[in-house]
Formats: C-alpha cells, sequence, structure tokens
C-alpha cells in the first residue's frame, strides 16, 4: 500500500536499531571503571583508503528504454574508490569522506557498421558515519551507521563515431551501512582492511537528466531526457554495495 513501510523493511530498520542499541550498551564507556582503550591509534587519527566494491545500480527506467531502442542492458563493472579515513578509537565513532567511480556501457543488440553505443559514468562522493564494537579484541572491529552520499551521473550517447549527446543529473541517496574492520598484523594499529556491506536508496534528485553537449540535430543543450511514454527519465541508481577498502592511518 502507498505510504505503508513494508513490514520487512520495518523488522530490518528494527533489528539494525537493536544491534546499534546493544553494541553501545555492552561495553563500558570511555573513562568509566572496567572501559579497556580499543586497539589502534587513541583519540582522534586519519588516513589514507584505496578500495573497490562490487555495485549494481537498478538503472531500470534507462534499461527499459534502452530495449525499447533495442539496446543491450547496461553493463556495469565493479567500482573504485580513493578516499581519507578518520577514526576516533576512544569514542569507537568512524567517519570516511571518500569518491569513487563506476562505468557502463550499452551497445546495440545487433551490432551496427557505425558502433551505436550508450555510456554511463557515476561519480559518488560519499561520508559514512559508523559506530564500531570490538568482536575480537585488538584484531577485529564491527560497525554500523548510516552513509550519505552525492552522486553525479553522465550518460553519453554516440550513434556513430562523429556525433553524440552528453546528459547529466545530480542527486543525493542514503543508506545504512555494516562493516568489519580488521588489523590483520597484531601490534601495528595502523594499518587496518575493512569489508563492508551499503543499501544505497534514493533521497532526492537536485538535478534531472538533460542534455550539457549535443552534436545530433534535434538536440539541443537544457533539453529533458524523457521516456517513450513521456516522462522525465530517472537514472535510478538505488541498489546495493559490496566493497573493501585498506586502510593506512597517520
Amino acid at each position: 500500500m502507498s505510504g505503508i513501510c513494508p513490514i520487512r523493511t520495518k523488522i530490518a530498520a528494527a533489528g539494525f536499531l537493536l544491534f546499534l542499541g546493544s553494541a553501545g550498551f555492552s561495553a563500558p564507556p570511555p573513562g568509566a571503571p572496567g572501559y579497556t582503550a580499543p586497539p589502534g591509534p587513541q583519540g582522534f587519527s586519519n588516513g589514507l583508503s584505496i578500495g573497490g566494491a562490487a555495485y549494481t545500480p537498478s538503472l531500470n527506467m534507462l534499461n527499459r528504454e534502452l530495449e525499447i531502442a533495442g539496446m543491450k542492458p547496461m553493463d556495469t563493472g565493479s567500482s573504485y574508490s580513493i578516499g581519507w579515513a578518520m577514526r576516533d578509537r576512544e569514542m569507537r565513532l568512524r567517519m570516511d569522506i571518500t569518491g569513487s567511480y563506476l562505468r557502463g556501457e550499452s551497445t546495440a543488440i545487433t551490432p551496427t557498421p557505425d558502433g551505436e553505443n550508450f555510456r554511463l559514468h557515476i561519480i559518488t562522493f560519499s561520508t559514512p558515519f559508523l559506530y564500531e564494537h570490538p568482536v575480537i579484541s585488538e584484531q577485529l572491529f564491527i560497525g554500523g551507521g548510516l552513509s550519505i552520499n552525492t552522486n553525479m551521473v553522465l550518460l553519453r550517447y554516440e550513434p556513430n563515431s562523429d556525433t553524440y549527446y552528453t546528459a547529466s543529473s545530480a542527486s543525493f541517496n542514503w543508506g545504512p551501512v555494516l562493516s568489519l574492520e580488521y588489523y590483520p598484523f597484531p601490534g601495528v594499529p595502523n594499518f587496518s582492511l575493512n569489508l563492508f556491506a551499503e543499501k544505497v536508496m534514493k533521497l532526492f534528485v537536485f538535478s534531472k537528466p538533460s542534455i550539457d553537449f549535443s552534436k545530433i540535430p534535434g538536440y539541443s543543450p537544457g533539453d529533458r531526457l524523457v521516456t517513450s511514454d513521456g516522462d522525465d527519465l530517472d537514472f535510478e541508481i538505488n541498489g546495493t554495495r559490496i566493497g573493501f577498502s585498506a586502510n593506512l592511518y597517520f
């Protein structure tokens, strides 16, 4: 029913909040009797984070239009990221600022002599906020929180090598994040490996897809991209991202 959260989403949200609550109360806070400082640099530290992720955005509306046009669904590969990792081990808080890149391509179902194709480029700036809790003392931490993402999506259509148009849109999305951070070398608190899973959900579209440059007659800068039904096109980049990163703290 419209406007009502499905029961599975309610259960998932309740479970996520239960996890955060149990993690927060299962160990004494900093400064309390029985508190043991977690491993790694104490207080605030930051460092370089490099990683990658398996991410297949929905792209339902775009793929439907590609099918109508005789094109294959958009084929996306892995995304790659680089960013800055910030930690406060005493407070068990973590925040990352990362930029990632994902590329996709669609070609004609029946190959054309001119090599007709669509190319998709997604640049995302992510800021996850997480609370971390030790699972195995001094080596393994589980984290949970939320991520806010800013996305720039660029679509380039080339009916042949001499003509093309490019269109872009900007959007924000968000979602819950779960992570495991592992320190593989005992006594080396400045290096860790991180596994994460993020459910990417649409927040709002800042600017809908519109043409920026065009060498195709009939398409002009500022024109909105529309579907075969006349509706505004939505790139729909919601999905699930599962990835890893290597972190070097200073």
